[in-house]
């Protein structure tokens, strides 16, 4: 039974539909020590870009980890919201 089937169960047509995997080329998987670091750049105010570019990774990957991060209530709304970009990152 395709999906068309099961939502439209009398009037269902056979169909074939390719399908998309979601963030298939990203990469999950985080370094505890840099989750420490990100919670510090995060509250710090750093720019989600800036943050791309220190832990060298497509801004989506950060975006990620602070909804993952978020969602755990390690981190907090901060001013900036999830852009950030109040304060640079001390080297």
């Amino acid at each position: 039974m395709t999906l068309t089937q099961a939502g439209d169960k009398g009037k269902a047509k056979e169909s074939v539909s390719k399908i998309v995997v979601a963030c298939q080329d990203m990469n999950f998987i985080w370094r505890t020590t840099h989750v420490y670091e990100f919670r510090s750049m995060w509250q710090e105010g750093l720019s989600i870009t800036k943050m791309a570019e220190y832990f060298e990774r497509p801004a989506l990957e950060i975006i990620l980890l602070a909804m993952d991060q978020a969602d755990k209530g390690k981190i907090s709304e901060r001013p900036g919201g999830m852009l950030g970009g109040i304060h640079q990152w001390k080297d």
